[in-house]
Formats: structure tokens, sequence, C-alpha cells
């Protein structure tokens, strides 16, 4: 198995999925490992998931850049047969953010941070090594960093529905709930099917005293198939 299968074989889908049942698979992936789901279990169970999902999120990254790399084919060659110096840079960037994200699924935060500052350094408007260098901040727990880069990706990419997720949770963890309920409803707007954007923005309505808005996103997220929101409910006697 080469190492595009074996990004695949994550995701449990076959070398040649269409782009729609990458995305699919991914948030099937995403819903069952996400850490959220074991905040109440054990710490192994949790490392367990953490670790997953640092494991698909890397795959489907990786799955998506191979696809649009695929149909771009024979692109930014020039005549002699070898890349312009354009195409060269592009491919340079990927290397950096294809080899920092094998640094971040191994939790060596700073060398992922290193090699995403050198693919910006490199392309400028690479919206995936911000969101990743992002990403790695945000486990070092340097949140004001973080929140830096996911706001540059979604400057680049006003539906980077991942950033806006991401952002959200930050700023509840710096206790501006505010402003993480309006991150989590624009993820919400881009991505109606969001179901952890769903969950996180309910516990937010509720610490807000909302109980009316947090009850409508838990039996949003039930209806989606989140099977902790539908236990939730079923114990309170609710439908949904």
């Amino acid at each position: 198995m080469n190492n595009i299968e074996r990004y695949y074989d994550v995701l449990g889908i076959n070398v040649g999925a269409s782009e729609k049942d990458v995305k699919d698979a991914y948030r099937d992936s995403i819903k069952v490992w996400h850490p959220d789901r074991f905040a109440n279990e054990n710490e192994r169970l949790k490392k367990k998931a953490e670790a997953r999902t640092k494991e698909v999120n890397e795959a489907y990254a990786i799955i998506l850049e191979h696809l649009k790399k695929s149909t771009k084919t024979g692109q930014g060659q020039s005549s002699s047969g070898g890349y312009n110096d354009e195409s060269r840079v592009d491919m340079d960037a990927l290397a950096y953010v294809n080899r920092g994200k094998g640094h971040y699924s191994k939790g060596n935060f700073d060398e992922a941070i290193n090699d995403f500052t050198r693919a910006v350094e490199r392309k400028p408007d690479y919206v995936e090594a911000y969101h990743f260098r992002g990403c790695a901040w945000r486990d070092k727990r340097r949140y004001d960093k973080a929140i830096n880069d996911f706001t540059r990706a979604i400057e680049l990419s006003s539906n980077y529905v991942d950033a806006y997720f991401n952002r959200g949770n930050l700023w509840r963890n710096k206790g501006d709930i505010d402003r993480a309920i309006a991150d989590w409803t624009r993820a919400i707007e881009i991505d109606s099917g969001y179901i952890m954007a769903y969950m996180v923005r309910s516990l937010a309505w509720e610490r807000k005293g909302d109980e009316d808005r947090a009850m409508a996103d838990w039996k949003k997220a039930a209806q989606l198939g989140h099977e902790p929101a539908q236990r939730y409910l079923q114990k309170k006697g609710i439908r949904w």
C-alpha cells in the first residue's frame, strides 16, 4: 500500500473516489471520532479520539490536495518539459505543508509550525497552511496566534468552514462567548450539516441562559444523527 492509498484507507474509501465521497467519508469519520464525543470518557479513549481525529484530518487534507493535483496534470509545464517558477513555488509550498501535516499528526507542533511558516513564505495565499498552523498554535495553547492564523485563512477563503469552527472554539476558551457563537453560526450557515458546530453552540446558549436556542441546537444535532444528542434528548423525554 503506497502513501496515498493509506490516506484513502484511513477514511475507509477506495482510491479514485469522487470529491463528494471523500467529503462524506471525512464527515462520517469526524462524527465518530471527534474528541468532544469522548469528553466524559476515560483518558485512554480521549487520547485515542484525539489521535484518530488528527489522522483523519491529515488524510482528508492530503487527499484533497491529491485530487486537485490530479485535475491539473500537465499544467504549469514549460515548453522544455520542466516546471515554471510559479509552479515550482506551489510545489515547494505543498511539500512543506505535507511535511508539516506529518509533524502535526505526531504531535511535533514546533516542527509543524516551522514547515507551515515556510509554506506561507513561499505562497502567501496558501489558505490551508494558515489553517493548519493555527491548529498547531491552538494545540500549543497559543490561542492569540492561532486566532490570527484562522482569521487569515478566513480572509483568504470566506467560506472556510473549519476555520470558523476552530476560531469559535478559541473565542470560547478565552471567555468570549458572543464571538464564539458568531463563528459557529457562520460555520452552520456555510455547512448546515456541521454537527459539532450545533453541539458546541448549544452549550454556549445554555451558558448564556438561552434554553430555547440551546434546545433547538440539541434537536438539530439529533436530527443529523448525533447519537449523544439523541441519548440526551431521550433521557429528557424530548422528541426531535
